[in-house]
């Protein structure tokens, strides 16, 4: 792959893992690269590569994470524990800041945007108690508006100050089940795109 960065042509690696049910592609990160550049260029060869429907998913579906967190990845479809605990999303460009190590390596999950789901609900202050209580099942906190005419339920720990934030509104969701359904693709970055892509294979073998 090619990029035009201020009028140098440069070229980057990208080599694609067979070996894995889901597309796994190894970026180069470029020497002294900026996330944001990378980040562009992972982003353009997405949306040449992958298929249109997942456009969304490369703009707002994305997630990034250590590549320690790989074989948790490969084996649930996701990094955390339990699968259904909340995650923060966003675009390539602000996934590729989270995880990166000093050899530049780092994982960023592309996810199903369709499948992420808001960690809150907004409900007004008369529902009925029964009702309520079994939305808190699923979103077990609370804070109740300023002037007492909403809740606002979240999977958020109660004590977050991202609650009812703009922040929870837009970035953090969850994946109730079929968190493997929900992950479209993975993108392994390193500066050493021999020594990422060993690793990556070595992790595969070890599932």
């Amino acid at each position: 792959m090619y990029i035009n960065k201020k009028e140098n042509i440069i070229e980057r690696r990208i080599e694609a893992i067979t070996d894995f049910s889901k597309p796994i592609f190894i970026v180069q990160r470029l020497e002294n690269e900026g996330d944001h550049d990378l980040g562009h260029a992972m982003f353009s060869f997405a949306i040449n590569n992958l298929e249109e429907k997942l456009i969304g998913s490369c703009i707002g579906g994305c997630r990034g994470v250590e590549i320690g967190k790989l074989h948790t990845v490969l084996k649930t479809g996701i990094d955390v524990n339990p699968p259904d605990s909340v995650i923060f999303i966003d675009g390539f460009t602000k996934a590729v800041e989270y995880g990166k190590n000093p050899s530049g390596q780092q994982v960023t999950m592309i996810f199903d945007v369709k499948k992420l789901l808001p960690t809150f609900k907004e409900v007004d202050f008369t529902m009925e108690e029964a009702q309520l209580n079994k939305l808190k099942q699923t979103y077990p906190n609370e804070l109740i508006s300023k002037d007492e005419k909403n809740i606002w339920l979240t999977r958020l720990p109660k004590d977050d100050r991202r609650i009812a934030t703009s922040y929870e509104r837009e970035y953090a969701r969850w994946i109730p089940n079929k968190q493997m359904d929900a992950l479209k693709a993975i993108f392994v970055c390193g500066i050493d795109v021999d020594a990422t892509k060993y690793f990556v294979l070595e992790t595969i073998k070890d599932l």
